[in-house]
């Protein structure tokens, strides 16, 4: 008797142990998943709208540049401008880039040197052009030393196509002198006829947020924190009203990628030189 109810246990445990198997191949958990099945690619992390307070005080990435030329007068001089630090990531390389206006960079006087001046207060840096477009009104700088890594925040680019009248901006630049001063305001406009106020640009984001000279260059931010133009002109379509009010002129972000795109196919203008040499 006793043997028969053993072998009848042995018998259960086995059925038991055949159902199991059966359900964990139907059911395949996570670390057994049927490889014949693609799995999902992860999901883009969601924009999260932000105050501008707190979008300011992560804007590391903001910088006032000093640019240095010979006085036609005699003697070194300067003036400041804007821009910001963004980086590219090119397998673990990172490189590091500022993007300003080009006529902050573009002054007809010999530039004796440029350095930036940083928002999150890392010491100041030398930098060089490393390609500029005066069509869009940008230009990019690198930093003379190649090693130089920049361990703030870098600023997000953001979608200027996305961008629609009456949504909210934020300006920071360093005009006349005075550093890192916050505007606000919205987009008023996209302008895409500005030659018609002769101004010389395919289009431009037009914007409340007040500007000046020394904003050029500086970004304005959308409520997630994205970078969505470059501040390169104050605004106005009537400048012969007295009581007229000037705007903020901004070339979009996307115009200026393509300047960051045509960058990454030349040759930088030192190696150019060494190409022709050879």
């Amino acid at each position: 008797m006793r043997k028969y109810a053993l072998t009848l246990t042995l018998v259960i445990l086995a059925i038991a142990c055949i159902v199991v198997a059966v359900l964990v191949h139907q059911n395949p958990t996570e670390t057994n998943q049927n490889p014949n099945v693609e799995k999902q690619p992860p999901q883009e992390k969601p924009r999260v709208v932000q105050d501008f307070a707190t979008i300011f005080k992560q804007a590391d990435y903001v910088t006032e540049l000093n640019i240095y030329f010979q006085s036609p007068l005699g003697g070194e001089n300067y003036f400041s401008g804007s821009g910001f630090v963004f980086k590219e990531k090119a397998g673990e390389k990172e490189s590091f880039y500022i993007l300003t206006a080009n006529h902050v960079v573009d002054i007809g006087y010999e530039i004796t040197k440029i350095v930036a001046n940083f928002k999150c207060g890392c010491d100041s840096q030398e930098m060089e052009i490393l390609g500029k477009d005066s069509v869009i009104d940008s230009a990019l700088l690198k930093f003379k030393n190649s090693d130089y890594k920049f361990i703030c925040n870098t600023a997000i680019f953001g979608n200027s196509d996305e961008l629609t009248p009456g949504e909210p901006v934020m300006a920071i630049g360093s005009p006349f002198h005075a550093s890192y001063v916050v505007t606000v305001g919205v987009v008023s406009k996209i302008l895409n006829n500005p030659t018609d106020y002769g101004l010389p640009y395919s289009s431009l984001v037009i914007h409340t947020a007040a500007v000046n000279p020394g904003n050029s260059g500086g970004p304005i931010i959308n409520k997630y924190g994205e970078i969505v133009g470059i501040n390169v002109v104050m605004f106005n379509p009537n400048w012969d009203n007295p009581l007229a009010t000037s705007f903020g002129g901004a070339v979009p972000i996307n115009a200026a990628k393509s300047l960051l795109a045509e960058t990454q196919k030349e040759p930088a203008p030192q190696e150019k030189s060494e190409q022709e040499e050879k």
